[in-house]
């Protein structure tokens, strides 16, 4: 089963050559745990398609590089980090007088062919840093959607991005152990996050995803984000189940002293229509053997949601076992 799901996940979400992430309706959940961003280096790149990070201050304004590290670096600007030289990873941000906002999420495309209507969001909020010793300054990392901007870039005027507060990561850990600072384990100094935003997106359009990381008085902490959770919903109502349910049979089920005359009755849970053929298996369960009746399209009646099947061309032969 587990195969399965992740086959499942890779149709749904595949990658366009614009890098966005296609939502489709072979399944409505994208996941995200992000072991594939480096685990050393400070220039790097995110290769997770469909993701990105941009900085508006500093050397190198928009760059997407990032720093790999396990906390105990306080440079600023996104950041891998986890346990030094380990590959599972979370996605953050330091802020610095010189790396502010910074910003990192993802593209989506609408491929469903119908109006995405909700989202609901859950990730792990990980501190990796406690930066200041002052607890007055405490950091805090927003998160955004927006229905109409390009990119996770996108500053633009005509960028409309809004905030989800219940998204947001506040630090954990508001004091840090030396003037320095320090880092932590965000692997268990951790908060679960989690919201259900309602949407309009019609098919074909984009949805983007960010966080916004500012600088913040003092020394700033290291947020980040982990175990990320996406699953849509859609305008269409989930298909009904290809396989009716039986709702009661008459003569009940594990029946004794059954008269041979009378029609077995199926009722199911919804209007089905007979074929031309088919089985009816009967098992004895005094010698554990089993006959098979074919049943034909003129040995049935249907009332409504009923079945109807004479019993006495069944239950001879299930007596004869």
């Amino acid at each position: 089963m587990k195969k399965i799901a992740l086959i499942l996940s890779a149709l749904a979400f595949t990658v366009a050559a614009q890098a966005q992430i296609s939502i489709t309706g072979g399944t409505l959940t994208y996941t995200q745990d992000f072991n594939t961003l480096a685990n050393s280096g400070t220039t790097n790149v995110i290769a997770i398609p469909g993701w990105s990070s941009f900085k508006v201050l500093g050397a190198a304004t928009g760059t997407t590089n990032y720093n790999a590290s396990d906390g105990s670096s306080n440079t600023g600007g996104v950041h891998s980090v986890g346990v030094a030289s380990t590959t599972e990873r979370a996605l953050g941000s330091l802020g610095s007088g010189t790396a502010s906002p910074l910003y990192y999420g993802a593209k989506f495309v609408n491929n469903t062919g119908v109006i995405v209507t909700s989202m609901h969001v859950t990730y792990k909020q990980e501190q990796w840093r406690a930066g200041d010793t002052v607890a007055a300054n405490p950091d805090s990392v927003q998160f955004y959607y927006s229905l109409n901007a390009l990119d996770v870039s996108d500053t633009g005027a005509s960028a409309t991005w809004t905030e989800v507060p219940a998204l947001m990561m506040n630090s954990l850990s508001t004091v840090a152990t030396s003037a320095s600072g320090n880092a932590l384990n965000g692997n268990s100094l951790f908060a679960i996050k989690n919201a259900t935003v309602t949407l309009n997106v019609p098919a074909g359009s984009r949805l983007v995803i960010r966080w916004r990381d500012l600088n913040s008085l003092g020394s700033d902490d290291l947020n980040a984000v982990d175990s990320l959770t996406m699953v849509f919903s859609t305008n269409v109502a989930p298909p009904v189940s290809f396989r009716p349910a039986i709702v009661t049979l008459t003569p009940a089920d594990n029946a004794t002293n059954v008269g041979i005359t009378g029609n077995l009755a199926i009722a199911f849970d919804r209007q089905v229509t007979k074929g031309a053929t088919g089985n009816i298996y009967i098992k004895n369960v005094t010698n554990n053997t089993t006959v098979t009746k074919a049943v034909t399209s003129s040995d049935v009646t249907v009332a409504g949601i009923v079945f109807m099947i004479p019993l006495p061309g069944i239950l001879p032969l299930a007596m004869s076992l």
